[in-house]
């Protein structure tokens, strides 16, 4: 089971009320092998030890402001945003020290990418949490994803991308049934690395949304207003023993769970 959220802020997520985290009530509700998180909202030297007791974490955040010893550092324009951050949890029952290797993102895409490689029983295969931004530096930081882990994958190698994408791949995600430009931009950059939506095949029925706007809450969300479906998984279609090249892993939102991320979380079986 892998499970992909947004949580908008780590910190403030595991701030423990009545005994409980916000991340702690998902993970024991969701109970993920594997789980992505987008937007922690981390600086490299804030990155706590340990996460969760039971998961072993891979994180990738924004690069620090300052030296040690105070200095100011020139930072690339995409790092001196606060809302990236993505970090991935691994089951220990999984064996994450002898099964998981971390593949090092490039120091340009710290914050945006989080890359691991599984070794089963089955071979090796690829999974990428990303954050594809929105906004000005959202088409140089997915052309760049998009070439590392081009350039990170073996031949035959599964690939699987999950995480807060920001765009959407159906009309039925977009409340207004009409696909953006920045929602063509996701499929042709999903093409370029031959993945798609895990659910591909069931696109005649219309997906739960999993995103709905703080701003568009009460009466306009009844209404439909302000919600679509950004958070997805995406697997490789072709050379991988996929019949026809078609992959049939519905996801599904879990709607339900108490947290105050305006993303809910998504849920993928393989």
């Amino acid at each position: 089971t892998l499970v992909t959220w947004n949580i908008q802020s780590l910190r403030l997520k595991r701030i423990e009320v009545e005994g409980e985290s916000q991340l702690n009530q998902v993970i024991q509700e969701t109970k993920p092998d594997i789980m992505f998180l987008q937007e922690t909202c981390l600086r490299a030297r804030r990155e706590p030890r340990t996460i969760h007791r039971e998961y072993k974490h891979f994180c990738s955040s924004m690069p620090d402001r300052q030296t040690r010893t105070g200095k100011p550092v020139q930072l690339q324009d995409r790092h001196l945003v606060t809302g990236a951050g993505v970090l991935t949890l691994v089951h220990r029952s999984l064996g994450p020290d002898r099964t998981v290797t971390r593949v090092q993102e490039p120091a340009a895409l710290r914050g945006y990418v989080v890359a691991i490689r599984a070794h089963t029983g089955r071979g090796d295969m690829l999974l990428a949490n990303v954050y594809l931004p929105p906004g000005d530096h959202r088409v140089e930081v997915m052309t760049e994803i998009k070439d590392w882990l081009a350039g990170e994958g073996r031949e035959g190698e599964p690939l699987l991308v999950g995480g807060d994408m920001n765009a959407a791949w159906y009309v039925g995600d977009r409340r207004k049934r009409a696909l953006t430009h920045t929602d063509e931009g996701l499929k042709q950059w999903a093409r370029e690395l031959g993945v798609k939506p895990t659910d591909v095949w069931h696109s005649a029925t219309r997906r739960d949304h999993s995103y709905t706007s703080h701003a568009t809450e009460g009466e306009n969300v009844s209404q439909g207003g302000g919600t679509s479906r950004i958070d997805d998984f995406m697997l490789t279609t072709e050379g991988v023993g996929l019949s026809g090249g078609v992959v049939r892993a519905p996801t599904v939102v879990l709607r339900g769970l108490e947290h105050t991320s305006d993303h809910q979380p998504v849920l993928l079986q393989l």
